[in-house]
């Protein structure tokens, strides 16, 4: 695996572990509420509920359904279920070789067409995906003067990692 996808998700575990603590700290029912993008619920889910869709396109199957807010009754079920699926696909990546990073999947899409796509592509994918949708539950969360949520930003993740640092000039 090369070093900077494995970066890639490392930092998005990292951005989502912020967005879940912040997110534990409101009432469930809050986010159910329905804004420009669909239900916030649903954004929240669709951010883990496409890794496992994605490893199993990988894996050879083509899922009909992914998991939606619907799903989910509690934000302690909602939250170990994003874990248990971001830990499946760290876990995957952790151990995928660079020959496997090229094999090339194919898949039945939702709308019933077949696409291939390389597992690079794919894994590439997952990490510019919850980011997107990071972003607009951020947008949602200005929108409807909820609570800011942490900042996700990447120059961010390195200070909090300690990779780069901070300097006072005063």
């Amino acid at each position: 695996m090369s070093a900077e996808l494995q970066e890639m998700m490392a930092w998005n575990a990292w951005a989502n572990q912020r967005y879940r603590q912040h997110l534990a700290t409101m009432d469930f029912e809050e986010l159910k509420i329905d804004t420009p993008y669909g239900r916030l619920l649903d954004r929240i889910v669709h951010i883990f509920a496409s890794f496992k869709m994605w490893l199993q396109r990988i894996d050879g199957q083509s899922p009909s359904t992914v998991l939606t807010g619907d799903d989910f009754t509690s934000w302690e079920e909602l939250a170990t279920t994003w874990e248990e699926y971001e830990h499946l696909l760290l876990d995957y990546v952790d151990k995928v070789t660079p020959e496997q990073l090229e094999k090339r999947v194919s898949y039945v899409s939702f709308d019933g067409m077949t696409y291939t796509r390389t597992v690079r592509h794919i894994l590439l994918h997952l990490t510019a995906h919850p980011n997107y949708h990071r972003g607009q539950i951020s947008a949602i969360f200005k929108l409807k003067s909820l609570p800011p949520l942490p900042s996700t930003d990447m120059v961010v993740y390195y200070l909090d990692q300690g990779i780069d640092t901070r300097e006072n000039r005063g």
